[in-house]
């Protein structure tokens, strides 16, 4: 995540190497760069994993191919996901852009949802343990086919997560001579590329 990958005790080395991975990937024009990625295929039952040299390759619109193809099962698009995913990732950056000082070099952010999970499977099982449960077979049978006011309701399992801290300062960190002023705007960026995505992504797929 950010424009910046070099932590402030980097040497000159060190550092040219970095801005240069940055400069050549999406990092500088997205604020963002895939490392990695394992996403569970329910047509194969196998994974499709993806590592770090395929993310520093990829253009602004290969790093658009390859969130589609993160949040895609190999059956089809799981639009469920967008909204949680999203509300995370809003919560993210209203945090972050209240932080002073913070930076976050070379730190990663997780996004992780699970994959093999039946969705509508699980809802018909809730439905029939419903049903089980109702007592008064006097009941009109409307009510007893589990139309009643109880509902059911499945949300899919997400979670975002900031790792990776190796590089991270911030005011008064370990007596850090480099004191940096406002929230860390590079990460900030990288979250305003992934928001802005996945938004687009959803709209063209309602």
């Amino acid at each position: 995540m950010g424009t910046r990958q070099h932590g402030d005790d980097a040497s000159e080395e060190k550092a040219a190497r970095q801005m240069k991975k940055c400069a050549q990937s999406t990092s500088a024009s997205l604020g963002v760069r895939v490392c990695g990625m394992q996403v569970y295929q329910r047509n194969t039952g196998h994974y499709l994993c993806r590592n770090k040299y395929y993310g520093r390759s990829l253009s602004t619109e290969g790093f658009r191919i390859a969130l589609y193809q993160y949040l895609h099962n190999g059956i089809e698009l799981r639009k469920d996901l967008f909204e949680p995913i999203l509300r995370k990732l809003y919560s993210l950056k209203a945090v972050l852009e209240r932080q002073a000082s913070y930076r976050f070099y070379s730190s990663s952010l997780l996004i992780i949802y699970d994959g093999k999970d039946d969705w509508a499977e699980t809802y018909m099982e809730r439905r029939a343990e419903m049903r089980l449960k109702q007592v008064d077979m006097s009941l009109p049978e409307s009510l007893q086919d589990g139309s009643s006011t109880e509902s059911v309701t499945s949300q899919p399992k997400v979670d975002v997560r900031m790792i990776d801290f190796a590089h991270s300062t911030f005011k008064g960190f370990r007596d850090d001579p480099t004191v940096h002023d406002g929230p860390d705007m590079g990460y900030v960026f990288g979250l305003e590329s992934l928001i802005n995505i996945i938004e687009q992504m959803r709209d063209e797929n309602k």
